[in-house]
Formats: C-alpha cells, sequence, structure tokens
C-alpha cells in the first residue's frame, strides 16, 4: 500500500522580490549618504577606455548629488536617484554639467564621448568603503571609494602637482633594471613594450606590450585594469621624490623621465584628436621635417591633414622639454 505526505511549503525568504529590492536601494542610498566627505569616482568613458580615465569626487545627500570634476573649476549639482531596471541602479536622472559631459552629444559625435551616467550596482566591500558599479551604456566597472580627503580642488592639485613633477619629453621603463623598448603616458593611457628575452644571434628578441588607462591620484597614477608584467599584476605607481620616478610598490617597476634628440621628433603622423569641447573629432596625418629656414623655426610641418602645404608651416621643437609650438 503507497502513502504520500503533503510537506508544509515555507517561503524561502521573508520578503517579496519588489520588497527585497526596495530595501537593497535604501541601503546603499544609506551607504553613499553617509559619507560626510563623499566618493572618490574614477571614471572611464567608452567601451575601450580609449580617452583614459578622470577623477570626480562625488556628495550624495537627501537625492542629491554634488559633482567635483578635475576638468571643471566648479562643482555642479542635480539629482540623484536609485531605482530597479533590470537590476539596482544608480542613475544621475537630472542633468549635470560635469557628471555628463562625457555622454553629451554633439552635432559631430551624436553619442557624445561615449560616458555614462546610469550605473548597475554590482555590490560593495565588506566595510562599506568601496561600491562597485557597470556603467550600463560602457559596460565598463568602476569603483566608488570613501574620499579620505576634506577639500576636493585641493585633491584635484595634488594630482596635477604629482604628474607635473613627472613632465618629460619621453619616458623609459625599468623592469628589474632592464630598460623598455617603448613607454608612454598619454591622454591617461599607459604603453609599455618589455624586453622578456634579448636577441641572439640565431634568435629574434622576445617582447610583450602591455597598456592599460589610468586616472591620476594624489600620490600618482592608477590602472583601470592590472598591468601584468613577469607574472606580476600592478593596479597602480607611486611618485618617488627620492628616484623622481613612478614606482611599483615592490620596487621592480620604475618610470623614469627620458630625453629627446631632434629625430625622435622628424616624420610621417598619423592623429586623432578629440575636443573636450564637444566640436568633434578631427583625424588625419602630417609630416615634419627639419627647417629649411633656421630663423622660422628648428622645424617646418610640409603635409598637414593629409595635404602637402602650398606654404610649409615653421615650428620650434624645444628639445629639453619636448614641447613644440607653432606661432600663431
Amino acid at each position: 500500500m503507497a502513502t504520500s505526505c503533503l510537506m508544509e511549503e515555507k517561503e524561502v525568504f521573508d520578503q517579496t522580490p519588489a520588497e527585497r529590492m526596495d530595501a537593497f536601494l535604501s541601503e546603499y542610498k544609506e551607504i553613499l549618504e553617509s559619507s560626510e566627505n563623499g566618493w572618490l569616482f574614477e571614471y572611464y568613458p567608452e567601451a575601450n577606455q580609449s580617452y583614459g580615465g578622470y577623477a570626480y569626487i562625488l556628495k550624495f545627500q537627501d537625492g542629491m548629488v554634488t559633482a567635483y570634476f578635475e576638468l571643471a573649476d566648479e562643482e555642479a549639482v542635480s539629482t540623484f536617484k536609485m531605482t530597479s531596471d533590470d537590476g539596482p541602479v544608480l542613475s544621475f536622472d537630472t542633468y549635470n554639467e560635469n557628471l555628463h559631459f562625457f555622454a553629451e552629444p554633439s552635432p559631430d559625435m551624436y553619442q557624445g564621448l561615449q560616458g555614462d551616467y546610469e550605473y548597475k550596482i554590482l555590490g560593495k566591500s565588506d566595510d562599506n568603503s568601496e561600491i562597485y558599479l557597470r556603467g550600463r551604456k560602457s559596460g565598463n566597472i568602476l569603483t566608488l571609494r570613501k574620499f579620505e580627503g576634506d577639500d576636493p580642488m585641493a585633491y584635484f592639485g595634488k594630482c596635477y602637482e604629482t604628474i607635473a613633477l613627472m613632465k618629460a619629453p619621453r619616458y623609459i621603463l625599468m623592469t628589474d633594471g632592464k630598460e623598455s623598448l617603448s613607454c608612454s603616458i598619454s591622454s591617461n593611457i599607459f604603453r609599455a613594450t618589455i624586453v622578456l628575452a634579448e636577441a641572439t644571434e640565431t634568435t629574434e628578441a622576445v617582447t610583450e606590450s602591455v597598456a592599460s588607462a589610468y586616472c591620476l591620484t594624489d600620490t600618482g597614477i592608477r590602472f583601470y585594469s592590472p598591468v601584468i608584467i613577469g607574472g606580476v599584476e600592478y593596479t597602480e605607481l607611486t611618485y618617488s621624490e627620492e628616484s623622481d620616478a613612478l614606482v611599483s610598490s615592490d620596487g621592480k617597476i620604475v618610470l623614469v623621465k627620458g630625453t629627446l634628440i631632434m629625430e625622435d621628433l622628424l616624420g610621417s603622423y598619423k592623429y586623432t584628436a578629440v575636443s573636450l569641447m564637444g566640436n568633434g573629432v578631427v583625424s588625419g596625418g602630417l609630416v615634419v621635417e627639419a627647417s629649411d629656414n633656421p630663423d622660422k623655426g628648428n622645424v617646418m610641418f610640409t603635409t598637414i591633414f593629409d595635404t602637402p602645404c602650398q606654404m610649409n608651416v615653421y615650428a620650434t621643437f624645444d628639445i629639453e622639454n619636448g614641447i613644440l609650438s607653432v606661432p600663431s
């Protein structure tokens, strides 16, 4: 004889999905507004971080956000909201000239610089000092960190003071005392080609290229994604007064300042220039040659915008500082 029994079903959760979402959003809103000094937000527009990273400091209070931005002289205030849209979302839902800087379209760039203003909330650290976000447009993983300072503009000033100390016409990356083939830290993008094995009579050199966008910090630079060199992950480089260089925490990676010679500048170039004022993108080619008239400058442009110049454009190249000056 077969028998059966009915087990009393118990709810796994004490709340409905909507109630759990409301509780989640309320918790994160409370965390955001609990930081008196605000949050450091290292922001990367565009899916490939091709414009580099930029720092914001955000202060949340009573549904309003005050946004300090490293490229702006003044803060901007607008609303924010916590909402549910295929998951928990932090949205800057009204226009803010600082927060929408990279998303604002222009006649030449209908998507702006492909920046985000809505973010999927991924989670937080155990001590509530970090909140992890993903841009809904770019897919970039971003972090809000509790800001430890008390003056956002002073923080930005320190960022630029640190990088000014590293100003140089070129850079050399030293890895365990070996010099890289190439290295650059322009436009908030770090790139380097490293020699893993020297060339021999029978083999070519083995090299490895690494790259990552970065944000300026008050002590150096922090990478969007870890740079892996020699099997070791590096997340940031810190300026050392003693070395006058950017140095990794283990001291094995040292980014030092280099010098140029005139021949480093001469040649053909392809360029793409993005206007941060929203005027679009300009690209093309140019050719730089040694000047045929030293009284007008030590170099000249013979091709601009892929078009040979009817009259050469003269310029002066400051070799020591790596600065090219073109008379207006």
